[in-house]
Parts: C-alpha cells; sequence; structure tokens
C-alpha cells in the first residue's frame, strides 16, 4: 500500500512538472481533478456536491512556483540541502536512540528503519503519521533480531526527539514571540 501511494504520490508531481512546462491552463487543469472526483462520487451517490468557488489561487501559484523552479533549477539548491540534512538528521536521532539503549547498529538498521517511518508516515492520515510511523519503524527493525521491549523503547525515544521536542521548542517560540504583543491582547 505505501508503494503504490507512493508511486501515486511520484506520478502526479511528474505531471504537474511537465504541466507547468506546458501552460497555466494545464497545471489549473490537474488542479481541478481531485474536485471533478469528488464530485464524480458524491453524484453517484446521491449526494449534493459541495459549494466551490471557481477560485485558482492556488493553481496559479503552484504555476508560478513550478515555472520558477524550471527557470532557475540553482534556486532549488538551497532548499534541497536543507532538506537533505532533515533526513540525515532524522536517521542520526534513530542511530542514536538505537546506541542509547545499548543496541550497536550499523548504517543500515536505522536507514532501513527510517525509510519505512517515513513510507508509513506518508500513507497515514494523522499529522505527522502519528502511529503509523511507529508501526513502520517497528516492522523495519523486528528483522534486525531486536526484542519488542528494545524496539518499542527506541520508537517511543525516536518520536520523542523527532516530533515532541521540535513541537514544544515551537511552541514555546510561538508563545515568547507573542508575549507583550497587541495581538495577544486582543
Amino acid at each position: 500500500v505505501a508503494t503504490g501511494v507512493f508511486v501515486l504520490y511520484t506520478c502526479f508531481s511528474a505531471v504537474l512538472i511537465v504541466a507547468a512546462a506546458t501552460s497555466r491552463a494545464a497545471v489549473r487543469w490537474i488542479h481541478s481533478r481531485p474536485g471533478v472526483a469528488l464530485d464524480y462520487v458524491r453524484r453517484r451517490l446521491h449526494r449534493p456536491p459541495p459549494h466551490r468557488l471557481g477560485d485558482m489561487k492556488a493553481a496559479d501559484e503552484l504555476y508560478d512556483a513550478l515555472r520558477l523552479m524550471i527557470g532557475n533549477p540553482l534556486a532549488m539548491v538551497p532548499t534541497a540541502i536543507h532538506a537533505l540534512l532533515a533526513e540525515v538528521a532524522g536517521v542520526a536521532i534513530l542511530w542514536s536512540c538505537l546506541r542509547a539503549f545499548g543496541l550497536n547498529p550499523g548504517l543500515e538498521e536505522p536507514l532501513v528503519a527510517y525509510s519505512m517511518g517515513v513510507l508509513f508516515g506518508i500513507v497515514g492520515f494523522l499529522p505527522a503519521g502519528l502511529g503509523f510511523t511507529e508501526a513502520g519503524l517497528a516492522v523495519a527493525l523486528r528483522p534486525f533480531g531486536f526484542t519488542a521491549v528494545d524496539i518499542a523503547l527506541v520508537v517511543i525515544t525516536y518520536r520523542l526527539f523527532e516530533v515532541w521536542v521540535p513541537f514544544l521548542a515551537g511552541a514555546i517560540s510561538l508563545r515568547t514571540a507573542f508575549h507583550g504583543s497587541t495581538v495577544m491582547e486582543q
């Protein structure tokens, strides 16, 4: 299932890039397809279609961003490096969690587990892939011979550092940013 979703996502991304190279109208057409599909399903279920405004602002922003990406590919380098560093940090955190509980992983264990966790997280419908990512990590770590208790400890600790510590830091910084602001007083 995860592989199928990932393949569909990759194909959709490729189609969007080709459409952006073609025209704004092509991007608008592709952008409207999920709504058309939803309307079809609702008609088949004898339900009225939802009221939609013909706003193509999101499609136009997507077109502009894709044109910028195609016109100046080097502008993507800082963003790509940042994204790659975020993934490397995720693998490093997982490796550190494995080491913290006395397990001696090589590079393969955290790479495979992290990849599975990310794929399961993409399929998950909850924010940050909650529940799905943990399941993917556990499923990927089990064949490496780790015990269920070790896996549970590693997964909980990893998700604490990957999701909840940054969430808490962001909440604190948001509160600090608005402390004393007139926006918060109203």
